[in-house]
């Protein structure tokens, strides 16, 4: 928790310090010699554990920029430590209640918003599920399409249909299938993606795919 927080801390300022500038025709306007700045995370120290409570403070202090702000966690289905979704839902709330103008958005794979956050019902008022449906047979191939398009690489009968078959409606196996089988194609020298070079694509796509993918392959083999 300490570490994600930090790590978003330094992208933000928190001081600005300004080299100082002597002579009579000096604009005491201009600020574009910058000495030095001081970011959010500084504020944590070099501690190796913050608390919520002191991560919380930090969003407090958010508030003087006035100005909206939206913190943005991709890929959250992927987090399974369980101190870190608990404290992430403390801060959530925390922020709901206390907290003007600062937003936090999980973004993750999953039916419900439980399957992100978990069963946390002091939350739920808390947040707001956007459900994101699949994309269509239509928008995945435009993807191929547009991406063949601008590489300047064709394929052969069926390849586009068998990625946009595997990839049942999700972008991210579309964009994976289609950049493993460019790839064996460019290795034999061709512009032409051919079937081996998709059945190359599906090897290494399950090679570089997440744990729990290739655990559900193997069990379904």
């Amino acid at each position: 928790m300490h570490g994600v927080w930090k790590n978003i801390f330094k992208q933000l300022p928190n001081s600005v310090e300004h080299r100082k500038k002597i002579g009579f025709k000096v604009d005491p306007n201009d600020q574009t010699k910058i000495l030095s700045v001081s970011s959010m995370a500084e504020l944590l120290g070099n501690q190796q554990n913050a608390s919520i409570d002191e991560i919380t403070s930090i969003l407090v202090q958010l508030t003087k920029f006035n100005v909206p702000i939206l913190f943005i966690f991709d890929e959250f289905d992927q987090v399974k430590r369980r101190e870190f979704i608990q404290g992430m839902s403390n801060i959530i709330k925390f922020c709901s209640d206390q907290v003007v103008n600062i937003t936090i958005m999980l973004v993750g794979i999953g039916n419900t918003v439980n399957e992100l956050i978990g069963e946390h019902q002091s939350i739920e008022r808390c947040i707001k599920q956007i459900y994101l449906e699949r994309m269509s047979d239509g928008e995945l191939k435009e993807i191929i399409d547009n991406a063949n398009k601008i590489i300047g690489i064709t394929m052969e009968e069926g390849i586009s249909r068998n990625i946009v078959r595997y990839s049942a409606g999700f972008p991210h196996f579309t964009h994976l299938l289609g950049k493993y089988s460019t790839l064996s194609a460019l290795n034999r020298m061709s512009l032409v993606i051919k079937p081996q070079d998709f059945t190359a694509a599906i090897k290494h796509s399950l090679e570089n795919t997440n744990e729990s993918i290739r655990n559900t392959y193997q069990k379904a083999l």
